[in-house]
């Protein structure tokens, strides 16, 4: 289903204007199925020996967050990309 929207974005306006367009799948950081936890990001981070998450320890969602502030630290540092945030005038 990768792209099966893509007709829906006004990708012309859109970088027309300046602006940079970066899309992602949530399920490519953290699957959403059960016992997709085994191909996501969360076992990365588990303590040796450990195969599930602990009850205090984030879930799906914090795993999505986690990966969406990645991609933006990564075009952060992109040359063609100016991440300085400007504002329109009044």
């Amino acid at each position: 289903m990768r792209g099966s929207a893509a007709h829906m974005w006004q990708v012309e306006k859109i970088v027309g204007r300046g602006y940079a367009l970066a899309t992602a799948n949530y399920g490519d950081i953290e699957p959403d199925f059960a016992g997709g936890i085994e191909h996501g990001v969360r076992p990365l981070f588990f303590a040796k020996a450990q195969t599930e998450p602990l009850p205090d320890e984030w879930g799906a969602e914090g795993a999505w967050a986690w990966g969406m502030s990645r991609i933006v630290d990564y075009l952060e540092t992109d040359n063609n990309i100016n991440a300085a945030i400007e504002t329109a005038p009044s």
